[in-house]
């Protein structure tokens, strides 16, 4: 904008031309009244108007003013007339004065005009008459004869039909020397005005045609130019929608030309089948919406936001008004326009438009004297218009104001246009130099890149050339130096491309309902191996009963993070805190830390798009400026303060969603089945191969999988893609629940997929605590996560996961990676199947050799001991050899009498046999899994001894409330604490012992406890488990 030296001469200024421009168009107007009127035109007294020196064929028209003849309550005719003596009335004028009508209908009624013209006679003169406005309804008789009908008169409303307009009558006064005109007219229709309400012009035929013709035309000229505009403009605005102010001009223009047609000669009631009514409804709504029309193009024009709150009281004044026109009846709607309110809406908008000029000139604002011609075109407008319902004669049309004013706007408009196209041009240079300046950013971020770069090549060369085993503990921090810097710069690029589509707005947000309390709990679990080598403390008080955020749950993490990447970066020690509130519509999230204070002129330059940080910051500066552009985008405020000698605080608010009771879903239903709302895409398959025709994987059983959740949604949308007919899936709310399924549950588990961001109990926390008793093989994780950057992977893995899915994952894609991981556990669960088979079937030689000397020797000795022997060591052969030995189950009563066999078979072979105590008070008919005791027995026969006399061995099978007790004591050697650990250790290799490490694990695995051992040294152990009922 320029500047005002001096407001003085500046106000001046802006009123002379305003001035200048009014009084340009008020002479105009005021010329053009002269030239059509007719100067000392004589008036109508008592009902006669005398004209008989008056060159009526060389003159213009003369209004017919005066005192008429009037005779309320009667309709009269020329011929017989012997009335009473006639009132007088002034015409133009409400004849509700001389009606005596009802107070709330004074204009209600019908009467007779009368007028005697006084003319010299002439042979075959015409003459014209331009009736203007009789309200409602009306008859023109001359000299007896009836010249114009309009409408119904009639003494009863009930026959009364109303026909407001202007029209013309004629009557050819050949030698008559007067000319007596009777208008008869009735009205039922408009409560407030009746009668003769404006001139009735008299001249010679010629003038009045012409005169009027000249009016109707330049109406309809007007009105062409305006529907010209109107195509050009509707033209323009379907090339360019997001023009706001095109809409507006086509309805304003549209606007005007309804007010010129249904007013001044009615030519609406002449092309279209209207009756009064909606006739005078159009008209009001065109004048309504004309001042407030105009008001709404300059606002958008100039793009002003002043008084909003008044703007929108104004709109919702207008369009109720507008409401209660279209709606009322008749009556009401004349009342309601001459109402105050009416005038008040109307008034309003042009006295607000001219102070917004004013405004606007004041302020410098560019082309804004333009709008000063178009101020003072509609300031002359409302003027003349005022004069012209004083003196209640419209006369002929003047356009030009309307013009003049339209004119104005567009000149306004096309200053601005241009305005634009320069503003584009330098707009296009301005570019031009910004992306020189983004090449040498690009050059810098290159530069950035590179360094981190040659480190990992430089780190990786020195890795290769190394040998020594010496230098391993160098190798192993060179090692990690890499994948610190690897990631460092996969970050870097990261927030460069999410940054670009920002900025570029490609960027599109999946908001929905989410637990901010859900996704700072997975963050900040997620945070902890960048914290690990930092004396850093983190607390989170985020309240459960928090209400949702509407948000972008992959987008919210990332904010998340990157703050909290950033709290990190800032502090070598000391304390980060993570809290939220309700703050009525929003929740404010507060993320403070007690590090390096971040001064003013950091923040500075953090906001600053094409800012990377040096090594300290490794990308900070961008993950900020990424979150603040995340945080705006779901309608948030972002905000970094500090305080001195404390530390920093990241802050920002989410809109609150509000309540969101629960709802029965349809997967069909496109909302859940799109990315914004769910987290897996249902898609059909194109071609190939799918996993639902590897029936060879399901000769057995269907796949049973763990699906965990905190969304019901996502749950649902998860089990249907998994077919029922090959998966059977098991919903879990929480990884609460998921733990008491894996413990208490029978079920042999195949997968566990689980969302990450989940209250309580994350999906990395559920994660370790079920690798607490099941290997990545024995029992596979899927993680399902809103993001799959190289922290959020490298978090999963680190937890325990077996694979890493990104949300929103292909359906397709979803169902190979099930299989995949279920085909591994398959492949775990043969392998531990046919382990436990071979632990049985594996028979020492010497075991075999002994026995089958011993069965030899007898033969000769004791023929019914070696019957026995051999029958027992048959017995334990067959059940060792058995194939159902090998399945998921076997019979408790199978087991006890492959133990009976074998410590038969022991006993006769040992020289001092064992005391075997039975102690069995359970359901020997019950399942149980095979090798379940057995290997118990077997490591204390062979290595709980070790040749001790008094060999004694309690074998105790007892029914509990909720399980049943196993348990094999000794009272051999004993163990000591150490080796209990050895023998108890998952990860322990195959060896000696095996089947009794096999065992523990399987019962880990299937009822979530294994075996307790008790030992002391030198007086023996006792082993013992529970399986539930």
């Amino acid at each position: 904008m320029p500047k005002i030296k001096s407001t003085f001469p500046y106000y001046l200024k802006a009123a002379a031309i305003f001035v200048l421009f009014l009084t340009l168009l008020l002479c105009c107007r005021w010329g053009w009244s002269l030239i059509n009127s007719t100067p000392n035109a004589p008036l109508v007294e008592q009902g006669i108007l005398d004209l008989r020196s008056w060159d009526i064929q060389q003159s213009h028209s003369i209004p017919l003013e005066g005192e008429w003849e009037f005779y309320p309550g009667q309709l009269l005719s020329y011929s017989g007339y012997t009335g009473p003596a006639p009132g007088y009335i002034m015409v133009p004028g409400d004849w509700g004065s001389s009606l005596m009508a009802d107070n709330n209908t004074p204009s209600f009624g019908y009467g007779t005009y009368r007028l005697r013209i006084l003319v010299d006679p002439q042979a075959e003169s015409d003459y014209g008459f331009w009736i203007q406005r009789i309200q409602s309804s009306s008859e023109i008789e001359i000299n007896g004869k009836l010249a114009a009908v309009f409408g119904t008169i009639a003494a009863e409303a009930e026959l009364f039909r109303p026909s407001t307009r202007s029209y013309t009558a004629s009557y050819n006064g050949g030698s008559a020397g007067q000319i007596e005109l009777l208008v008869r007219a009735a009205n039922y229709s408009h409560p407030l005005s009746g009668g003769i309400v404006k001139n009735i012009r008299f001249g010679s035929h010629e003038a009045v045609e012409k005169e009027r013709s000249l009016s109707i035309g330049l109406q309809l000229v007007t009105s062409m130019i305006l529907l010209l505009h109107i195509l050009y403009a509707g033209t323009l605005y379907f090339f360019k929608r997001n023009e706001k102010a095109l809409p507006v001009f086509i309805l304003l223009l549209a606007a005007v030309s309804l007010s010129i047609v249904s007013g001044h000669d009615s030519l609406l009631l002449q092309w279209l089948p209207l009756d009064d009514n909606w006739a005078l409804k159009v008209k009001a709504l065109a004048y309504l919406f004309i001042p407030f029309l105009m008001l709404l193009l300059i606002r958008q024009l100039t793009e002003l936001k002043d008084r909003p709150k008044a703007f929108l009281i104004l709109t919702y004044g207008v369009s109720l008004t507008a409401l209660m026109l279209l709606l009322a009846p008749p009556v009401l709607m004349y009342h309601g326009l001459t109402a105050g309110f009416f005038i008040v809406l109307y008034l309003v908008p042009f006295l607000w438009l001219f102070g917004i000029t004013a405004s606007l000139v004041m302020r410098g604002y560019k082309h804004s004297f333009v709008l000063l011609f178009t101020a003072a075109a509609v300031f002359s407008g409302l003027i003349w218009g005022w004069i012209h319902i004083s003196r209640k004669d419209s006369g002929i049309y003047y356009p030009f104001d309307l013009i003049m004013a339209l004119i104005g706007f567009t000149s306004f408009w096309f200053k601005k246009y241009f305005q634009n196209a320069k503003d584009n041009a330098d707009l296009y240079r301005k570019l031009s130099e910004s992306d020189k300046r983004k090449d040498e950013f690009l050059a810098n971020t290159a530069h950035e890149l590179r360094t981190p770069l040659h480190g990992i090549i430089n780190l990786a060369q020195s890795v290769f050339n190394s040998e020594s085993r010496s230098e391993q503990q160098q190798l192993q921090k060179n090692m990690e130096q890499l994948i610190l810097t690897s990631r460092r710069m996969s970050f870097i690029v990261n927030s460069l491309l999410d940054l670009s589509r920002i900025r570029d707005h490609r960027l599109v947000l999946h908001q929905r309902p989410l637990s901010i309390h859900t996704a700072v709990a997975g963050v900040a679990d997620m945070m902890q191996f960048l914290m690990k080598d930092k004396p850093i403390s983190l607390s989170i008080t985020v309240p459960e009963g928090l209400p949702f955020v509407l948000a972008d749950e992959k987008r919210m993490v990332q904010i998340l993070f990157n703050l909290l990447r950033g709290a990190v970066t800032f502090t070598e020690k000391g304390t980060i805190s993570i809290t939220a509130r309700n703050t009525e519509q929003h929740i404010l999230v507060e993320i403070r830390f007690t590090g390096q204070t971040i001064a003013a002129a950091e923040l500075d330059r953090m906001d600053s798009v094409y800012e990377i940080d040096g090594e300290d910051g490794a990308g900070t500066g961008l993950g900020l400026t990424i979150s603040r552009h995340l945080v705006e985008m779901h309608g948030g405020i972002f905000q970094i303060s500090f305080i001195p000698g404390e530390g920093s605080i990241f802050s920002f608010t989410i809109p609150a969603a509000g309540s969101f009771p629960d709802m029965p879903v349809d997967l069909n239903d496109p909302d859940i089945q799109d990315t914004a709302y769910s987290p897996v895409t249902v898609q059909e398959n194109t071609g190939g191969s799918s996993p639902q025709n590897h029936e060879r994987l399901l000769h057995e059983r269907k796949l049973n999988i763990i699906a965990v959740d905190d969304d019901p949604v996502n749950l649902k949308v998860l089990g249907s893609i998994l077919p029922s007919g090959q998966f059977h899936v098991t919903m879990a709310g929480s990884g609460l629940e998921a733990l008491e399924l894996l413990t208490n549950s029978p079920v042999d588990w195949d997968l566990l997929v689980a969302d990450v961001m989940m209250p309580h109990m994350t999906g990395y926390e559920l994660t370790r605590r079920v690798r607490e008793r099941y290997s990545h093989s024995e029992l596979p994780i899927l993680l399902l996560t809103a993001r799959d950057q190289i922290e959020d992977v490298y978090a999963g893995f680190s937890a325990g996961a077996n694979d890493y899915v990104a949300k929103p994952a292909n359906a397709i894609e979803l169902q190979y990676r099930v299989w995949a991981l279920a085909t591994l556990k398959r492949s775990v669960h043969e392998r531990l199947r046919i382990e436990a088979a071979y632990l049985q079937a594996r028979i020492r030689p010497e075991f075999i050799i002994s026995t089958l000397n011993a069965i030899t020797a007898l033969s000769v000795t004791d023929i019914e001991q070696m019957r026995d022997l051999s029958e027992a060591f048959t017995t334990y052969l067959r059940i060792s050899f058995n194939t159902v030995n090998s399945d998921q189950w076997v019979s408790l009563q199978d087991e006890l009498e492959l133990i009976r066999a074998y410590l038969h078979v022991e006993n006769a072979l040992l020289p001092e046999p064992i005391a075997i105590t039975w102690e069995v008070e359970a359901e020997i008919g019950r399942s149980v899994p095979p090798l379940i005791l057995q290997p118990f027995v077997e490591n204390a026969v062979n290595h709980g001894f070790s040749g001790r006399r008094g060999q004694k061995l309690l074998i105790r099978i007892v029914d509990q409330p909720v399980s049943t007790l196993f348990q094999v004591k000794d009272n051999g050697t004993g163990m000591e604490e150490v080796q209990i650990r050895e023998l108890l250790d998952p990860s322990r290799p195959s060896g000696v012992a095996a089947g009794l490490s096999n065992t523990n694990r399987r019962l880990l695995q299937r009822y979530g406890r294994g075996l307790t051992i008790t030992s002391v040294a030198g007086e023996g152990t006792s082993v013992s488990f529970e399986i539930p009922h």
